[in-house]
This record gives C-alpha cells, structure tokens and sequence, in this order.
C-alpha cells in the first residue's frame, strides 16, 4: 500500500473520530443551554448514530459502483461545514438537525475509508493496517473529549466547532 495513501485514510478517519467524540463531555450542558428537555437531548445524542446508520449502507453501495475517494472527500467537505454549524444551531430543533448532518458525513467517511484499507492493504498485512485504522479511530474517541472539553471550558462552546472544522478543512484539502 502507498504509505501516502494509508496516511491520507488514516487522518481522514482520525478526523471523522474525533469528531465524533469532541463534543460529548459539553453536550449536554449545550443541550440545556439551548433549553432541551430529556426527549431532545435523547435526540442530539441519537441524531449522529441515527443519520449514520441510514446513510452508511447507500454510500457504500455507490461507492462500490462509482469509487471511493469522492465519497471521503465529500463527507469530509460535508463534516467542516456541520462543524460550522453548530455555532449558529441556537435551538433544539436546529441543534438536532447539525447532528444528523455531522452523522451524514461520518456515514461518508470512515466506513468508506474501513473499505479503502481493505482494499489497499497486502493480504500479509490486512491485520496490521486493520489493526492501526482501529488504533487511529481509537485515538480519535478518546483525544476528541479531552481536546473538546478543554477548549469548552478555556474558550467556550463556539472554539469546539471552529477547531472541529480545522480538522476537517485540513484533511480535505490533503485528501
């Protein structure tokens, strides 16, 4: 496998992942913020699992057909505009519908990416690079609430999602 290729892939996932996770620690205090009672902050948390699980069995059946690489590319250009927009979600509702879009392009990336690896990597290596994609997106999971809850507490809610889309703004354009 290239080892530019694999580095691309794995930063696309580390991206997707710590996206994923950054926001946890303040959610629901951004959720109470913004007034949600439990059925909505149910449904902030849900939104991303929701839209992702919808999302993830067509993208992937298009990206068999059409190729792989427009699919991260995308969802990774989909993942720094979500991430913008969380800072003008100022209700539930809106908040609401920021997650399932945040979840729209994790459904685009990283099972995409998964797929990718597998493609490209060596028969005699699929263990390893499966076992370093697992590590990166691992990595990301636990980075992204302790990045995300200091930025919280030191800058406010709004740094979270700005340093979400640099994230992302830079893995597109290298991608």
């Amino acid at each position: 496998m290239k080892a530019r290729t694999f580095c691309l892939l794995m930063m696309a996932a580390f991206s997707a992942a710590i996206g994923l996770a950054i926001i946890t620690p303040f959610l629901p205090e951004l959720a109470e913020h913004h007034g949600a009672n439990g059925f909505w902050i149910g449904m902030i948390f849900a939104g991303f699992g929701i839209s992702r699980g919808i999302i993830t069995p067509f993208i992937g059946r298009v990206s068999d057909r059409v190729g792989r690489k427009i699919f991260v590319v995308a969802g990774l250009l989909l993942y720094t505009v979500a991430s913008l927009l969380y800072c003008k979600a100022h209700s539930v509702v809106l908040l609401t519908l920021v997650r399932f879009i945040h979840g729209i392009s994790a459904g685009m990336i990283l099972p995409i990416v998964m797929s990718y690896v597998g493609e490209l990597s060596r028969q005699d290596k699929a263990g390893l690079t499966t076992g370093t994609l697992n590590t990166v997106l691992y990595m990301g999971v636990a980075a992204g609430p302790i990045i995300g809850g200091w930025l919280a507490e030191q800058y406010g809610f709004n740094s979270v999602f700005y340093t979400m889309a640099a994230f992302g703004a830079v893995t597109f354009l290298l991608v």
